[in-house]
């Protein structure tokens, strides 16, 4: 967890990706007059030096960045991105790149305040130094799984919440869908963006899967590939996961992920895909327009009363075992093993089949069986007058 450095990948295509979308929420909420609060459960530096040798030694911000903030062609939409970008970059030479806390810092009005965490000692050192200066921001030296239990919800009732992990520990898709559902359940109203890495199909699907199956309402999938499957090269594609987006984002992001593919692809690599994996319209939306959608179908959701649990299997799958099981169930009234007598409801007296052994008596409802086990006090019959 501590080994981790956003520096090595500062600017790469998922910064633009991710901070082009978050840009996008933030201006959604201040539609409003009413004050919001932004939590960051993984604010990192804040601001990134991409002439640090870190940042040099990959230069992944040249396959991202680079490609998009000199473009006279840039959508509308992303005009406050770039603003932002071109801020801290004057004299038209690429030397920083923002990070989350410094795109939605030039979005907040002077009642909005934004809660920054981050748990590298010396990372939250240089986040504190670069928010100095501004009373709408705090930043807290604290875990981003530890920040939605601490920090949610806010007293403002309107907010908009970034979690963006490493993904450099095992489980960690588990930790975010932990999260997703404790987020929602804390604050059910708020807009709520989890990003995430691509990793192999199968793990995708499983995780689409999981997520679709958590009960949370209103779950929309946003990805970015940029390389094709199997192709070498480092990170494929990544994704965020919007619960609860403003009204009027599925268009704009549409719009910009339509844009953004071409650019940043590698080769033949680019596409994007945007659907709903939980509420609205749960339908197969294509990744790109001039190619076929060779993806799986999303998932049908669970029931909105489900409650989610990591330790079970899926809602499809569980029900599938509940109709096997059904099926296999011996049907009412008929014999379990040969010499028992079936029940029948319309028997006189009420007569039981017992678990009938040779010589035992039937069970009547009303007299209890006679005991064999040693300590038990037998059934005595009553005794009967014999028939003259």
């Amino acid at each position: 967890m501590h080994a981790y450095r956003h520096l090595f990948h500062a600017g790469n295509f998922a910064d633009v990706f991710k901070h082009a979308l978050l840009t996008r929420l933030a201006i959604a909420l201040t539609r409003k007059d009413k004050p919001f609060c932004y939590l960051d459960t993984h604010a990192g530096l804040g601001r990134y030096d991409l002439k640090h040798p870190w940042a040099q030694k990959n230069r992944e911000f040249k396959n991202g960045l680079a490609r998009v903030w000199q473009r006279d062609d840039v959508p509308e939409l992303l005009v406050p991105w770039l603003e932002a970008v071109r801020a801290v970059n004057p004299g038209g030479v690429l030397r920083e790149y923002p990070g989350s806390p410094v795109f939605v810092q030039r979005l907040l009005r002077p009642d909005d305040r934004m809660v920054l965490c981050e748990l590298n000692t010396k990372d939250h050192a240089t986040l504190k130094s670069n928010m100095a200066g501004d009373a709408r921001a705090s930043a807290h030296h604290l875990d981003g799984f530890t920040a939605v239990r601490a920090h949610l919800p806010p007293r403002e009732r309107r907010g908009l919440v970034l979690m963006d992990p490493a993904f450099d520990q095992p489980g960690e898709f588990k930790r975010v869908l932990a999260a997703l559902v404790e987020a929602h359940q804390r604050f059910a109203t708020g807009v709520l963006a989890f990003w995430y890495p691509m990793m192999e199909p199968v793990a995708m699907h499983r995780f689409e899967e999981d997520v679709a199956a958590c009960g949370v309402p209103r779950i929309l999938q946003l990805e970015l590939t940029v390389h094709a499957h199997g192709a070498s090269g480092g990170l494929r594609g990544c994704g965020l996961l919007v619960v609860n987006p403003p009204f009027g984002f599925e268009a704009e992001a549409r719009e910009i992920a339509k844009w953004l593919a071409p650019i940043l692809a590698e080769g033949r690599g680019g596409k994007q895909r945007i659907r709903w994996l939980t509420g609205e319209k749960i339908a197969r939306e294509p990744v790109d327009e001039d190619e076929p959608d060779d993806s799986p179908a999303a998932p049908k959701p669970a029931p909105q009363h489900v409650r989610w649990d990591p330790a079970k299997r899926p809602a499809a799958r569980r029900a599938a075992a509940a109709a096997r099981a059904a099926a296999k169930a011996p049907k009412r009234g008929a014999a379990r093993k040969r010499g028992q007598t079936p029940f029948r409801a319309d028997a006189p007296g009420d007569a039981r089949a017992s678990p009938s052994k040779r010589g035992q008596t039937p069970f009547r409802k009303g007299e209890p069986a006679k005991g064999a086990k040693r300590g038990l006090t037998p059934f005595r019959a009553p005794s009967r007058k014999p028939v003259k």
